[in-house]
Order: C-alpha cells, then sequence, then structure tokens
C-alpha cells in the first residue's frame, strides 16, 4: 500500500465539524482483517443455512460491512454487497466504503462467492444489475440485509428528489453536543419539521424502498423458499426520543415495522420472515450530527464496558445473527428483533442519567470520554488503528480498481 512513486503522499487526519474528509486505505484494511479474523474464530452461526447466498444493500461500513463479514467468514456465504463510494484519485483518498470493499476483496481474491456494486440502491438500474448477477452467479438468494441510511432519495418511478431531515415533531429541542475538534459541550438546537419534511424523511429513510427491493427481487423469480429479510434501525433511549423516535427518523422507522410486518405476512406462506433489527447505540458520521446522541454515546459505551457488557459493531451483528436464526417463520410474528436488549437495561439507563445529568454546556469532556469517542469517530475512516505508520505514504490511488 506503500510506495515511492508520484502518486504516493501522507494522508492525514482531516475533519469538519462531524465530517472526516480523508480515510486511510491501509487503516481501513487491517479493520476489515481483524474482523474477520475475530469473525472466522467465533462459533459457527445456526439457523441460517449452510452457505447462504446473501444481499446486502450498504455492506461497505458500519453494521452492513460487519454483517457482510461475519457471512463470509463464520458461515462461508456468497455475498453481493452495494455501496455508494467515492474512488481514490489522485487528489483525494477513496471513501471509506471504497476501501472497506477493496480490502475485503483483496481477502477474496479469486473466489467466485463474492461481488460488489457501486451504485445507488435507490436505482431501478441498481437493482436490474443486482438480479442479473444474482442469476449469473447465485441463480437465487436466501438472505436479504438492508443497511441503508442516506439523505435524499430519487423516486424511480417519479425521478422526484426527496430529501431527509433529522427534527423533532411538533416542538423545538435542545440538547447537549461535543466538538469533535476539542471536546467542549454546547447547547444545539432543532426547530420541529414540517409536514412536508416528516413525509420527505419516510419517502427517504422509510419502509417504501424495502418493499420495492423485496417485490422485484420476488418478480425476478430469485429468491428462495425461506427467505430472509432484515432491516436495521435504532430506537435509543428516552432521552433522545424527541430528536430520534418521536422526532422524523423515528416516524420513518414506524413506516418500516409497518412495511416489514407486511412483507412477513408474505413470505411466511413459503417459510420465510422479514424482521426489523433494532441495534444498539453505535458510532457513525450521522449518529454525531444529532444533538445529546454524541454525549450519550460515550458515556454509554464507558458504562458498557464497566459492565463488561460491551459489543462493537462485529459482536453486536453476530449476536443479532444467532437471534435472527432462532426466529421461526409465522403471519402473525412479532417482527422486532430487539438487539438494544443490554443497551436498555434499567440500570445502564440509570447510570447513563446520572452521569449525563451532571455535563454542563461550555466545560470540556474528560479525556476518558472523549478520546473513546472521537477514536471511535476516526477509526471508521482507517485512522487510529494499532501497528498503523500514519506518517509513511501511500499511494492515492491504492484501491482505485476493485473487483466491480
Amino acid at each position: 500500500m506503500t510506495d515511492s512513486n508520484t502518486n504516493s503522499k501522507v494522508i492525514p487526519v482531516k475533519t469538519k465539524g462531524f465530517i472526516s474528509i480523508n480515510s486511510h486505505p491501509t487503516g481501513c484494511a487491517k479493520s476489515v482483517e481483524e474482523w474477520s479474523t475475530r469473525a472466522k474464530a467465533k462459533p459457527s452461526l445456526a439457523g441460517l443455512g449452510s452457505n447462504p447466498k446473501a444481499l446486502i444493500l450498504g455492506g461497505t461500513t458500519g453494521y452492513g460491512l460487519a454483517t457482510r463479514v461475519i457471512l463470509a467468514e463464520n458461515l462461508g456465504a456468497s455475498t453481493i454487497s452495494v455501496g455508494f463510494d467515492a474512488a481514490p484519485t489522485e487528489s483525494r483518498p477513496g471513501t471509506a466504503g471504497w476501501y472497506n470493499t477493496y480490502a475485503f476483496h483483496a481477502r477474496h481474491q479469486g473466489s467466485d462467492k463474492h461481488f460488489s456494486l457501486n451504485g445507488d440502491a435507490f436505482a431501478q438500474e441498481t437493482r436490474e444489475s443486482v438480479v442479473k448477477l444474482i442469476k449469473e452467479k447465485f441463480g437465487k438468494i436466501g438472505i436479504f440485509v438492508y443497511s441503508i441510511a442516506a439523505p435524499r432519495r430519487k423516486d424511480p418511478a417519479t425521478g422526484t428528489v426527496f430529501s431527509s431531515v433529522l427534527k423533532p415533531v411538533g416542538s423545538p429541542y435542545t440538547g447537549l453536543t461535543v466538538e469533535l475538534d476539542g471536546g467542549k459541550l454546547s447547547m444545539a438546537s432543532l426547530q420541529p419539521a414540517t409536514e412536508e419534511e416528516i413525509a420527505n424523511t419516510t419517502k427517504v429513510m422509510g419502509g417504501e424502498d424495502l418493499v420495492q427491493w423485496i417485490d422485484y427481487l420476488k418478480s425476478q423469480g430469485v429468491v428462495e423458499d425461506g427467505f430472509k429479510v432484515v432491516a436495521y434501525t435504532y430506537e435509543g433511549p428516552s432521552l433522545s426520543w424527541p430528536v430520534y423516535k418521536d422526532g422524523t427518523i423515528g416516524k420513518a422507522k414506524d413506516d418500516v415495522k409497518a412495511k416489514c410486518e407486511s412483507i412477513n405476512r408474505d413470505l411466511a406462506k413459503t417459510g420465510g420472515l422479514a424482521r426489523v433489527a433494532y441495534l444498539q447505540a453505535t458510532v457513525t458520521q450521522a449518529s454525531l450530527a444529532i444533538p445529546t446522541v454524541p454525549l450519550y454515546v460515550s458515556v454509554y459505551s464507558k458504562i458498557m464496558k464497566e459492565h463488561g457488557l460491551f459489543e462493537d459493531n462485529l459482536d453486536h451483528v453476530y449476536r443479532m445473527l444467532e437471534l435472527l436464526g432462532k426466529e421461526k417463520a409465522g403471519t402473525d410474528t412479532n417482527v422486532a428483533l430487539r438487539v438494544d436488549d443490554r443497551e436498555l437495561r434499567v440500570d445502564i439507563q440509570k447510570t447513563v442519567t446520572e452521569r449525563m445529568s451532571t455535563l454542563q454546556a461550555g466545560t470540556v469532556l474528560d479525556d476518558t470520554h472523549f478520546s473513546a469517542l472521537r477514536g471511535a469517530f476516526l477509526n471508521l475512516f482507517g485512522f487510529e488503528i494499532s501497528g498503523i505508520d500514519y506518517s509513511m505514504p501511500v499511494d492515492t490511488l491504492y484501491g482505485r480498481d476493485w473487483p466491480q
């Protein structure tokens, strides 16, 4: 990954607010390798079939990437991942998702079991490309994972572009937030969403696209009997409900659950099922922009470690897949798969509330919490990974040719 050609340069950490401008290919590759080794060493998952074939939308970062790695390494699954990432150029690094995908394929070089498509998961052209790939390489798939979070969506039928917003509904919301550049605490306020913003957010983050994907896959005859569908979501504790569960995103996620209930009733006829997996709080670029959430994640994560309950993305998704494997088909089954049970334990949330009540605007988050929060954020982009020498130059075009 390093050489002396004219494209080589040192890639520094570069952030702006809650956005990372750069990603580091060497760090991303090491993270994927570490996850892969751990996933392979875990006990084999049960109830998901032998050598299953899976389609993961949003499989290049975070929970989606963890899902792909676990299915591939632990179960020997064949996978197709759809992401929407930027390739590296001579002037800027690629996105973390691009480098993660390249690293995944480098690990499985020569295999005919893994394929990746880079494109808009909301576009009909992408669905057609995916189905073509399934027919050519797999025949049919048995697992479908929906791990999409997007700021906007173009309706494939009308061409209208809808944008999502993170806003409360009904009343303004004010909460503490933290600056990732220095750990200073400040108050941030959000005005309530309009009816149009609520509707638009549901168009982007709701269940309409999920239904369209399932309908299209079924119409093309590429789903197996016993087809398993899982959509990822988050609810969180009551302290964040005004801006999350009861806000625009929460309304959209309610729509996902309603759509999953309908999908489940249909799939149950052929032994399949659909579930909404309620996952734990985690550090993402999007989540850190929500008032209260960065502080909550930093405090909550430390408390979970103190109780021996902490799970990173890989461990958490592994437990989710364990639970999914135990689910049985049924038309009247509750589709909510609660993997946030440990996070929402009464004793955990009581301690979180007590500690967060001492935080005040104008102060600086203590180093233990801040370094963990910032570290987890930078890890997403391949930085602050143990064992990486970030003073070494890296080929800026590394990974440009990852397999499509």
